[in-house]
């Protein structure tokens, strides 16, 4: 029962970040932190909307550990937080682009245990 627990908990916590990942404005922010540590300003500028917006994008994503910050004298620098992260942020950026890539023929259930494996069966 406790791996069943466990499970939940994770697809949670997936959940929030995907949540949190939910709004076209923290979509291209993640796009632009893919490729270098960026700081609200210079985010705000090249997203051509206000600090404040820009700020509570990230501060919102910073809760869900999608993003973590490194203070830097008066600025406050973004970074992507996880491989994993960063891996959505890819395959969304090449939806965008309008490449596609052939889904895995892994079963997603069976690799988080919840459906038998052919050779456990």
């Amino acid at each position: 029962m406790a791996g069943l627990t466990n499970r939940a908990e994770a697809f949670a916590t997936i959940a929030d970040r995907l949540r949190a990942m939910g709004h076209p404005t923290r979509l291209m922010i993640l796009a632009l932190l893919s490729k270098e540590q960026l700081h609200v300003g210079e985010l705000a500028a090249r997203l051509g909307c206000s600090i404040a917006v820009a700020s509570y994008h990230l501060k919102s994503m910073e809760r869900c550990h999608l993003l973590y910050s490194v203070r830097d004298g008066r600025h406050v620098t973004y970074e992507i937080e996880g491989s994993i992260t960063r891996d959505l942020c890819a395959v969304i950026c090449r939806q965008v682009k309008g490449e596609t890539e052939s889904p895995p023929e892994e079963d997603p259930a069976r690799l988080v245990g919840l459906t038998k494996s052919a050779e456990n069966e």
